[in-house]
């Protein structure tokens, strides 16, 4: 079987539009051209769980991208830590053998900096970025809206990479 795995987080449509933001998951099959619900809240702005059933909070203006462990990764975005909402840099993997997510990094709490130098290096909480996956793995993360190491807010233009596939 075969199967088309996509990830989208966001605003729901219709009388919701603008005023909420989602977290759950679904699969969609090629072969049947059915979605599955594979998991969240069933409610709109959920926070994140970050104890023993580890769940993303609801978010929009993501990025997002598969790996060859077979795993969907979700980075950033605008919505719920584990208490407030803003704009966040929580990374998140969910393990499609496994059904079930790891929290790989970032803040719980919305508002971080970016830190540029040392073992501790993270980009800040953002929205909006764009990403892609190369041939060796590596996700290549630029700009977005969010916050700089400076702590100002705005339109970022800063370059990252993550190594995922290979645990860098």
């Amino acid at each position: 079987m075969k199967c088309v795995r996509s990830m989208r987080w966001g605003r729901p449509r219709g009388p919701l539009a603008g005023r909420s933001v989602l977290n759950d998951l679904w699969s969609f099959s090629a072969d049947t051209s059915t979605w599955s619900f594979a998991g969240g809240s069933h409610g709109i702005n959920s926070r994140g769980q970050f104890d023993s059933e580890l769940w993303p909070g609801a978010r929009q203006g993501h990025v997002s991208w598969h790996t060859v462990a077979n795993e969907v990764c979700l980075f950033a975005g605008r919505g719920y830590g584990s208490e407030a909402f803003g704009y966040l840099n929580d990374m998140w993997c969910f393990s499609i053998d496994g059904a079930q997510w790891s929290a790989v990094g970032g803040s719980q709490t919305p508002g971080e900096v970016s830190v540029h130098t040392g073992g501790d290096a993270w980009p800040g909480a953002l929205a909006r970025a764009a990403a892609v996956k190369d041939q060796e793995g590596v996700v290549w993360l630029f700009g977005g809206f969010g916050y700089a190491a400076t702590g100002s807010a705005g339109y970022l233009h800063d370059l990252w990479t993550w190594g995922a596939d290979t645990d860098q």
